[in-house]
């Protein structure tokens, strides 16, 4: 890792700076309540300033989670308890969130990613937006989204969760240096993978870690992007993190699932979750309130469920509609719930929120 790249991360714990080093016996894994078994030692590990913990390296990937982190004294509890947050999500849904890596680091969206960096032009980022993204039924929130974190050009960006493909993006619009952070090592193994592909692993580091305790120096990077994946997190605490390593002036973006009226609750029993895993749970007003007093600004916009649902059908019978209908089909509907008052929010099944430090 250069050292660029190493000066912005952090101990989640002390918030210390970390130096790698290789072949280092004498650290131990800590003991965790809840089940989990520590990785333990790697043959490469990240140590803090004062020398006393490390974290283990897998494949490339620091892994800086609390729970993960190695001792000097054998056998010493950490005192946390991986069955609770905000651990509990990624310890007990890692098996889940490590298939789904492997299927979204395929050769489709290898292939989806290439037709788009072909015809997304840098010098005028990020218009069209329909160069931008797949489509699907995000799309006129995602190009909302991107218009917020314009310009990227020569800023460090930082993605929250997945497997990195955003932020390949970015860092084809001409971002500085890329941080993916994600708690699940499979996608960051297969997001390093796809940088190498596209000739940007110099530019982008991935790293394993919580949104609620991002392993970054405070006002290390300008630009934060979250694709569905704050209604993972505990939100009190995430929001905070996302402020805290925001540089002044800096600008955040989540595209997330809304918890809306009764549309939402047909939607599901018809639908179901897309992944059926137990913890996902949409946000609602309580949740986003912390980003509402975490930046100096916010602004929160909610996008309808019925394009939603129709296009996510499509998806799931293997019918991509292209970015630009999809781009105006749901920002046909997006203009169509302004003009009913009050009536957004409950209709919404995704809100965008988009903050500047």
């Amino acid at each position: 890792m250069a050292d660029d790249a190493l000066a912005l991360l952090r101990c989640p714990v002390t918030g210390q700076p970390l130096r790698a080093v290789a072949g280092v016996g004498e650290f131990h894994a800590m003991q965790s309540a809840g089940g989990a078994t520590p990785l333990g030692a790697t043959d490469t590990v990240f140590v803090t300033e004062d020398g006393q913990h490390a974290y283990p390296v897998v494949a490339g990937v620091p892994v800086l989670i609390a729970p993960e982190r190695l001792s000097r004294t054998p056998a010493e509890h950490t005192g946390l308890d991986v069955s609770l947050p905000p651990f509990a999500e990624s310890y007990a849904e890692r098996a889940l969130y490590a298939d789904l890596a492997v299927q979204r680091g395929n050769d489709v969206l290898l292939h989806r990613l290439r037709a788009l960096l072909a015809e997304a032009d840098p010098t005028n980022f990020p218009e069209p937006t329909r160069h931008w993204h797949s489509g699907g039924s995000t799309a006129a929130a995602y190009a909302a989204a991107l218009r917020h974190l314009a310009p990227v050009a020569g800023r460090t960006v930082l993605q929250i969760g997945g497997i990195g493909s955003h932020a390949i993006k970015l860092v084809h619009a001409g971002a500085a240096h890329a941080v993916v952070v994600s708690p699940v090592i499979e996608e960051l193994i297969e997001g390093a993978r796809l940088a190498a592909v596209f000739g940007m692993a110099e530019r982008m580091t991935f790293v394993a870690g919580l949104a609620e305790q991002l392993p970054l120096a405070t006002g290390s990077v300008d630009r934060v992007y979250s694709g569905s994946s704050m209604h993972h997190t505990v939100t009190s605490q995430s929001f905070p993190e996302v402020a805290r390593v925001l540089s002044t002036g800096g600008r955040f973006a989540s595209v997330d699932v809304w918890r809306g009226g009764r549309l939402y609750d047909v939607g599901i029993r018809v639908f179901g979750k897309q992944h059926g895993n137990a913890y996902c749970v949409p946000l609602d007003r309580s949740r986003i309130h912390p980003a509402e007093v975490s930046f100096s600004q916010t602004s929160v916009t909610w996008h309808g469920a019925i394009a939603r649902y129709g296009l996510a059908l499509g998806e799931r019978l293997g019918r991509q509609t292209s970015p630009a209908v999809a781009e105006r089909v749901t920002g046909w509907e997006d203009r169509v719930a302004a003009r009913l008052p009050g009536q957004a929010r409950g209709l919404a099944s995704i809100v965008l929120v988009r903050g500047v430090a």
